[in-house]
């Protein structure tokens, strides 16, 4: 079966990555805050038991939430990264569509084209 080119399909994907890249912030921050909330809970917590194996694991609360605004800054970071990073890819594959466009219409103008 042989598969035509289909310049729609480059721009659904184009589109797609440009939707994936305006929600991966928010993602990667919550994800991030998350992560090093309950990390830092965990740890926070485990380090204050005491000897007969008790916790105060509440007190560790404020200073997790604390430790997780960090958590929060390098999810910003990483996602904006992860965003400009789909965006880039966005931008070659529409680059690719405009070439294949343009050479078929200058073929196509010569008489050489499909």
């Amino acid at each position: 079966m042989l598969v035509q080119y289909d310049p729609g399909s480059l721009q659904q994907f184009a589109d797609d990555l440009y939707t994936q890249a305006k929600g991966i912030v928010f993602v990667y921050a919550a994800w991030y805050t998350l992560l090093t909330f309950a990390a830092a809970w965990f740890l926070i917590a485990w380090r204050g038991t005491t000897s007969q194996g008790h916790s105060d694991g509440l007190g560790a609360l404020p200073w997790a939430a604390m430790i997780a605004l960090v958590g929060l800054r390098g999810g910003i970071d990483a996602g904006k990264r992860k965003a400009f990073a789909l965006k880039l890819r966005a931008q070659q594959i529409l680059c690719q569509r405009e070439i294949e466009l343009n050479t078929r219409k200058r073929d196509q103008a010569a008489g050489t084209g499909s």
